[in-house]
Parts: C-alpha cells; sequence; structure tokens
C-alpha cells in the first residue's frame, strides 16, 4: 500500500539568480539543496526567464539553439555560450537553527550566518548543499 505524497511548503528560503535551478529535499534532521546553473542554456543569463523544472518560463531573451548549446554552429564553429560561474546563492530556514552545512562538489563546509542563512560561495554547474538541523 503506498500512501500519496501530500504537497506542503518546505521552511527554506533561496535567494539566488533566474537561471539557478533549485531542488530541496527534507530529510530527518535536515535538507539536501540541489542547485543546477543552466545559465548556459541561454544567450544571455541575465533576464532569461528560466524558473525551474516545474515552473512555467518568463522567456526575455532568445534560448541557444542545440548547436550552440553543444559549442558548434552550422559552421562548426566553437562559439561563446559558457555557462557563467553564480555567487552568493543563499539559502534560509526561517524559525531553524543551522547546526552544519556542507557543499559537496565543492569540497567545502559552510560557515552559517548568526541567523542560519548559508551563503553558496561559487556555483559553477552544480552544487549539491547539505543542511544539518538543530532538532
Amino acid at each position: 500500500f503506498v500512501d500519496a505524497v501530500r504537497a506542503r511548503t518546505m521552511p527554506i528560503r533561496v535567494s539566488a539568480p533566474e537561471y539557478v535551478a533549485v531542488k530541496a529535499y527534507e530529510g530527518d534532521g535536515g535538507f539536501v539543496v540541489q542547485c543546477l546553473n543552466v545559465s548556459a542554456y541561454y544567450r544571455y543569463a541575465d533576464g532569461c526567464g528560466f524558473r525551474g523544472v516545474e515552473g512555467s518560463g518568463a522567456e526575455t531573451a532568445e534560448t541557444a539553439s542545440d548547436a550552440e548549446q553543444s559549442g558548434a554552429g552550422d559552421s562548426g564553429a566553437i562559439l561563446p555560450f559558457r555557462t557563467r560561474p553564480c555567487r552568493g546563492v543563499t539559502l534560509s530556514f526561517p524559525g531553524k537553527r543551522v547546526r552544519t552545512a556542507r557543499a559537496v562538489v565543492s569540497g567545502k563546509d559552510l560557515e552559517p550566518g548568526p541567523d542560519g542563512t548559508v551563503v553558496i560561495g561559487e556555483i559553477l554547474e552544480h552544487e549539491t548543499v547539505v543542511i544539518e538541523l538543530d532538532r
């Protein structure tokens, strides 16, 4: 017998550019937060309108073609569409205290601020952050 999954609001707030897709998973005592930088899929990282996998798009600039995304145009020349590093993504957990935070991909421990906010230094392509909360 399988229970239906009930949707609920996650106790997490994320501040990130619109070209960073974020998924959070709540476990016993904390969260796993996955961040994916999709700036390479758009000609212009700022204002590209990407709203995440489940969000509705708000395209404000042309998207790159498949050839542009792979780095080769009709002529086979390498085009300058690269992933732009994203800095300063913040995670906060209202009403919760963060005990530890670790950026798994970059291999760095992250120091929670006094208000429990965690700042991810830089995301090149993707980052996974494991958050442990005080009980």
